[in-house]
């Protein structure tokens, strides 16, 4: 076992780019590593990863804002910006519960 099995967050509804509810949540685990997996990504699932510190998502000052863009709408959402990559969405809902739990920040 490379993990020990800390907890689970809140249900998370999937929204697609239109906006509308899927009938599909998300359920995210939290574990803590005990030691470096080697990682086979199934490329169908995932596109990448990516290891991002705790302690840069708890500063504050590392929230940034993008400007999202379908057809007519336009707006402007919450996100980081960590190596050349944007965390957003649903990724950035479940930190921020995470990251509320571990450092008490909303």
């Amino acid at each position: 076992s490379h993990g020990r099995f800390i907890g689970r967050l809140s249900d998370i509804a999937a929204r697609p780019p239109s906006w509308r509810r899927l009938p599909m949540l998300v359920t995210p685990f939290v574990f803590q590593l005990t030691a470096e997996p080697h990682w086979q990504l199934d490329p169908i699932e995932v596109d990448s990863l990516l290891w991002v510190p705790l302690s840069f998502l708890a500063d504050h000052n590392n929230r940034e804002q993008m400007t999202w863009q379908r057809g007519k709408v336009k707006l402007t959402l919450p996100c980081y910006f960590y190596q050349d990559r944007r965390i957003w969405g649903l990724t950035l809902r479940m930190l921020d519960e995470l990251i509320t739990i571990t450092h008490g920040r909303n």
